[in-house]
This record gives structure tokens, sequence and C-alpha cells, in this order.
């Protein structure tokens, strides 16, 4: 980039802990390596830098995106405000304005935009408060639709799918247990004794979880057949 450049931090920079991402300002200076390797100095129209001769910040040039005035932006009339917030990045909190000439979007759906200095970038509709929202500035728009609906279907069946891979591992494993307790219980009198026992009761306890489930089942239906008998009861009497 040349000197008198006009150019916008991105949030790409990690300069001075981000606390310049998106502030304008002027290349004042040219490469030095004193600062850094491909760094420039840019002096910030809002933040002048006492501490430097020329009042600039030292930035790499990949962080740098040219400006594009505001007066230089011209959209097409007939949209609607939107707040977006971007789904990568660090201003990932941040809502923006930009402009939606697509009605049929609503919030929650996922959209490519046109950012104002950065490119095309992937966001979400959070609102269309417009007193929540500002002016739309520097070409900001959304393009259109990103339809994740078959990359959502994939994620739910991978998760079903480990889902399953977990629970056929966990009755392999118990069958593989059975397999092994019988076949050297063919060989160890205690060990076959101990495995007849561990049956008995393991059945004995599988049956009392049998009776009281049939034992609930009953008594609902009692309910069910009183609640039915009171009910004939009460309508012969109005005949």
């Amino acid at each position: 980039m040349k000197i008198g450049t006009k150019v916008i931090i991105s949030d790409r920079s990690k300069e001075y802990q981000g606390k310049y991402v998106n502030e304008i300002g002027v290349i004042k200076r040219g490469n030095c390596f004193s600062e850094g390797l491909g760094k420039v100095g840019v002096k910030l129209d809002n933040y002048p830098n006492y501490r430097s001769g020329y009042s600039v910040f030292w930035f790499e040039e990949s962080v740098l995106d040219i400006y594009e005035s505001e007066d230089e932006c011209v959209m097409l009339n007939g949209y609607k405000l939107a707040g977006v917030s971007f789904v990568d990045g660090r201003n990932q909190d941040t809502i923006y304005t930009y402009a939606m000439y697509d009605e049929e979007l609503v919030v929650g759906d996922m959209v490519v935009v046109k950012t104002g200095h950065h490119g095309l970038a992937v966001a979400k509709i959070v609102t269309f408060d417009k007193e929540s929202l500002g002016k739309v500035r520097c070409d900001r728009e959304i393009i259109c639709k990103v339809d994740v609906s078959a990359y959502e279907e994939r994620k739910e069946k991978a998760a079903r799918v480990a889902e399953i891979k977990l629970e056929m591992d966990a009755k392999v494993k118990e069958l593989q247990s059975q397999a092994i307790y019988e076949l050297l219980a063919e060989k160890d009198q205690t060990l076959k004794t101990l495995l007849d026992e561990y049956r008995t009761l393991l059945n004995l306890r599988k049956r009392g979880r049998k009776i009281m489930k049939n034992f609930n089942l009953q008594v609902k239906q009692n309910k069910l057949n009183f609640c039915s008998e009171q009910q004939h009861y009460i309508e012969s009497k109005r005949l």
C-alpha cells in the first residue's frame, strides 16, 4: 500500500490488543523494519499517537483494508433494515445494520452478507427492530439466505451414529463378559455355582420389576373403569 492510502483496521489485527479494529486512518509511513517486518505507520482519525513523532500506529499491511468513502456507496431503494451478527470472528456479540431486499427472510436465518470492508461473510439475522438499528453504512447488504438444513440433518445423523455405536459397544462388552463366564464356568465348579446364583438373583429382580409394572397398569385400568362407571351412573340419573 502507498503512503496516503486511506485504510480501515480490520478485525484481523492483533496489534494493540485489537483496540483499533474498525478505526479509519491514513498511511503516513512506509515499511519500517525497526517496528516489525512489513509494518506501516497509520495515522488514525480518532486516535493520535502522542508517543510517535509522526503520530502513527504501526500495523502489518495484511490487516489493513482500503477504506471506501460513504459518499461513494450507492444503494437502491426498497430495502428493509435488518440487524445481523457474524457467526465467526471476534465481533460475534455485536449487531450490525444491513440492508435486506428479500422480505421473506426471518429472524434466525443464516445469510451471506456483503460487508463494508471485508468482502463476503456469513451472518445470522437477529432483529428487525428499527429503534435499535442505525442507518446502513457503506453498501452493507444481505445477499441471500444460506440453506443449512442438509448440514443440520447430517449433524443429527452423525450424532445418532455415534450414539448407536456406544450402545452397540456396551452390548458387545456385556455379551463378551457373559460368554467368558459361561466358557470358564464349564471348567470351574466354583465359578459355575456363582454364575448360577447370579442368574437366579438377576431373574428375581427382573420378575419383581415386571410384577410392579403389571400392578401399576392394573391400578390405572381400575381407575379408568371406576370413572367410566361413575359417568354412566350420573347419566342414568339425568334420564
